[in-house]
């Protein structure tokens, strides 16, 4: 098992090659369900994002408890103060999303504040075999 973290402050020119990447991934990823990119665009303006991407530690039929537990244990603690959630979520062809994932996903957005503004996009992603992305973009 591995795991990687990513915590940063940035700001000018490191801020918006930073934002211009989680677009790109964002809008391109997400070719099933698109994430427009008018969406997004939103980004730009916010004063704290935090990203969190994560690829399910099984595959099969637990893949999605396994993205559940882990978003849960890594969720920002100030998660309710949040007016923004992008979230991105990758299978393969072979083993696409089923319904009963895509509502164990609600999971996810639980804790969220009721007015926050939520896009969601599945995208296809072949290497991942039996397994699930996932990424969360968080932002105020």
């Amino acid at each position: 098992m591995s795991i990687f973290s990513e915590i940063s402050r940035i700001e000018g020119a490191e801020f918006k090659a930073e934002v211009d990447e989680i677009v790109w991934l964002l809008t391109h990823g997400s070719n099933l369900v698109p994430i427009k990119s008018e969406d997004v665009m939103y980004l730009y303006d916010m004063s704290f994002i935090e990203k969190r991407r994560f690829t399910s530690l099984m595959g099969g039929y637990a893949r999605m408890d396994s993205i559940v537990q882990e978003v849960n244990r890594c969720d920002p603690s100030d998660k309710d103060t949040f007016d923004h959630a992008l979230i991105l979520i990758q299978t393969s062809k072979d083993y696409p999303l089923t319904m009963s994932e895509l509502q164990m996903l609600n999971e996810v957005t639980r804790d969220l504040p009721p007015e926050a503004v939520i896009h969601w996009g599945i995208g296809i992603n072949d290497d991942l075999k039996d397994k699930v992305f996932l990424m969360i973009v968080y932002s105020k």
